[in-house]
């Protein structure tokens, strides 16, 4: 039996016992931890590749607020299984729409994901770094405030590879940060999982102009979602020649010891 932990939970902030949470929901884990892949592979010749079989988790939250964030991914999970009452409208070749969802409840089950990255200790998600705007997150998500279409927005794209969803695939969450129209920068992070890259925008609906907003998640539920082939991007076949490189040189290191 696994020996029960006692802290401060991180979004009520009581203490209680906490759950072993993950940070990413593992429905989008399924397929990355099935075989043959589930492993890590870095581009860093001082890390080793590892196997990772259950996702990424730590003791982050209580049962009470393990069972609200449970409810937000649940409504995620209806894109995963493709449920009754959400679809997907062809705009062009590329370009699809996702009608159906629960505005509220999707949007904070986005907002979760970007807070939980920020406060976990798992050296993946250092990178993701919210500063102020993590409280305010913590508040949200608390309160069930999913704000404003454009408050702490989320534009979703649509990976494939060889013609069906990457969804084996993770990428560890970079900062990516987008300059303005206006000059003004804001911070952003990237992520992909679930066969979808995900770009989390870290500001307030004032800051965040209607062309980028319109990509965003809608009050009625819907979102647009343009796909593309891993194969065919240029930065995912850098990614793969950086990864053999390394690969050949932890080979060279391990022999020549």
């Amino acid at each position: 039996m696994a020996k029960k932990v006692f802290g401060s939970c991180a979004l009520c902030q009581q203490s209680k016992e906490l759950r072993d949470s993950h940070i990413i929901s593992l429905m989008f884990f399924k397929d990355v931890c099935a075989e043959p892949y589930g492993l890590e592979i870095s581009v860093d010749v001082d890390k080793f590749n590892k196997r990772n079989r259950k996702g990424y988790h730590e003791h982050l939250l209580c049962g009470d607020c393990e069972s609200r964030v449970n409810i937000y991914e649940n409504e995620a999970s209806r894109i995963v299984r493709n449920a009754a009452g959400v679809t997907f409208t062809k705009v062009s070749d590329d370009i699809g729409q996702v009608n159906g969802l629960d505005y509220t409840r999707f949007k904070l089950f986005q907002l979760s994901i970007l807070w939980r990255m920020s406060v976990s200790k798992l050296p993946i998600f250092a990178d993701v770094k919210l500063g102020n705007n993590e409280e305010t997150l913590r508040l949200m998500i608390l309160n069930g405030d999913a704000g404003e279409v454009a408050d702490y927005g989320c534009n979703i794209e649509a990976r494939l590879y060889e013609g069906e969803s990457a969804s084996q695939f993770f990428s560890q969450p970079t900062h990516q940060p987008i300059e303005l129209p206006n000059g003004e920068v804001v911070s952003r992070y990237e992520t992909m999982f679930g066969g979808y890259v995900w770009h989390f925008f870290v500001a307030r609906s004032a800051k965040i102009p209607p062309f980028i907003s319109k990509l965003f998640l809608q009050k009625d539920g819907s979102f647009y979602l343009a796909y593309e082939e891993l194969m065919e991007m240029d930065s995912f076949k850098q990614t793969i020649a950086e990864m053999v490189l390394a690969e050949r040189k932890r080979a060279a290191r391990k022999h020549d010891a």
